[in-house]
């Protein structure tokens, strides 16, 4: 055969073979594409498939390197985990490891300061990890109410992702000397750990307290499965293919779950002194047993919150926050991203044995119902609020703001401005400015 007609035969079959790889790439990106389109009820890129993983406060509290929010953690010797601002993955802390302005060590005469502590619903509502986000608790007391001897409110961010009592606690107890009322606002985290399925207290810390001290428990083979996991989850985010094919993010993901799969199956070793074992609880207890006694800690934690503010004369009130499963018709932005919702009746119970603490006279209020009513989408995940981009506002968070406000109102016996301030702009008021 002539060498002309054997490179002609050569180019038509590579082009051909091209041609027939392209085709079925392009059906299996097709295939792909439809399949994550009938799981989600609707077209979602990638892209904010990817970003889905994260709940909104990791997304908006991490740096926007390249570096992951466990990259931002700082083991504290009584809180368990905080935050950092060491180079390269540090973001905006304050003095304590918090989001938001600094802590003082005493109290200022000029202001009447609130610590609102609880998870990363609490930090989000006071302004913290939402970029331009208002201090809403804040800002509306500030508008409406006149504080105790005319001073201003300012309400400091106690909370942060995945705390749960004892750190409220913990928190209030450091720093009770230099506030004038404590505020809780949680429960979604601490339910979490009342179904803990491990047979361990309520006080057993979350998993980032394990991030931050990897060697307590996890062997070479589960530290190696979290890098790699999260190798693959940051280069899908930050490759523009791997960012919007259907096809690439299928695979990746099921790689990735592969990973999880086989670092969770190390064995335990031969350590006889974990974080687990020192917060075990009796093996011969059934799940009924393991929830009724830690919803008794929980309770235990409010109560130690309530006698030290009464003692050391600071006002405290205690809010349980809303969820998804409870409360408001889901639209269907919301009903795709909240997750499972079987919580409903172990929430609810929880619910109903905190604020039986009002028999003892401590203050606990329920904001379940708080978006009743509300049709429009208010969740942007499990249990965040929806907040804008450009400005950080939340109709969600205001709305919290605003019930609790309401409520500090008639527990306080706060006086009402006789003309209510005008409304402050994105940051809270006062000299101290108001980190993302």
């Amino acid at each position: 055969m002539p060498v002309a007609g054997r490179s002609r035969r050569t180019f038509i079959l590579i082009v051909g073979a091209a041609a027939y790889l392209f085709l079925v790439g392009v059906l299996f990106e097709a295939g792909f594409a439809v399949y994550y389109r009938v799981r989600n009820h609707s077209f979602v890129s990638v892209a904010r498939m990817l970003a889905e993983e994260q709940n909104s406060f990791i997304r908006e509290a991490k740096d926007s390197r390249n570096c992951t929010y466990l990259d931002t953690l700082f083991p504290h010797p009584y809180l368990a985990f905080v935050h950092h601002g060491n180079p390269p993955c540090g973001i905006v802390a304050n003095n304590v490891g918090l989001f938001g302005r600094d802590f003082p060590a005493e109290r200022d005469p000029d202001r009447f300061t609130i610590l609102l502590t609880g998870g990363s619903v609490a930090a989000q509502l006071s302004g913290a990890g939402r970029t331009l986000a208002p201090n809403d608790l804040e800002r509306l007391l500030n508008e409406r109410y006149e504080g105790p001897g005319g001073a201003r409110f300012q309400v400091l961010n106690g909370g942060d992702g995945a705390w749960k009592e004892p750190q409220q606690t913990i928190l209030f107890l450091l720093h009770a000397q230099a506030v004038d009322a404590v505020v809780t606002l949680d429960g979604y985290n601490d339910h979490g750990f009342l179904l803990n399925a491990e047979g361990t207290r309520f006080e057993a810390p979350a998993t980032n307290f394990l991030a931050v001290n990897p060697l307590l428990e996890a062997g070479p083979r589960k530290l190696l499965g979290v890098w790699l996991y999260g190798a693959i989850y940051r280069h899908s985010q930050t490759h523009w293919l791997t960012s919007h094919s259907y096809a690439a993010y299928g695979i990746a993901r099921t790689l990735r779950g592969a990973i999880r799969w086989w670092a969770e199956r190390e064995s335990p070793g031969t350590l006889r002194t974990t974080p687990s074992s020192i917060f075990s609880l009796p093996n011969e207890w059934d799940r009924a047993k393991r929830y009724q006694w830690n919803l008794e800690e929980y309770r235990k934690y409010m109560r130690i919150i309530d006698a030290v503010a009464a003692r050391l004369g600071v006002r405290a009130a205690h809010f349980i926050q809303p969820v998804p499963a409870i409360g408001k018709v889901l639209a269907p932005e919301e009903a795709r991203v909240v997750g499972d919702l079987s919580y409903t009746d172990s929430y609810a119970r929880m619910t109903a044995a905190l604020l039986a603490l009002n028999g003892e006279g401590i203050p606990v209020f329920s904001l379940l119902d708080v978006f009743s009513g509300v049709r429009e989408p208010i969740y942007a995940d499990h249990i965040h609020c929806i907040n804008d981009p450009k400005t950080g506002e939340s109709r969600g968070y205001r709305m919290m703001a605003e019930r609790m406000a309401d409520t500090l109102e008639a527990q306080w016996q706060l006086r009402r401005r006789a003309t209510p301030e005008p409304a402050q702009g994105a940051g809270a008021p006062g000299p101290a400015p108001q980190s993302r």
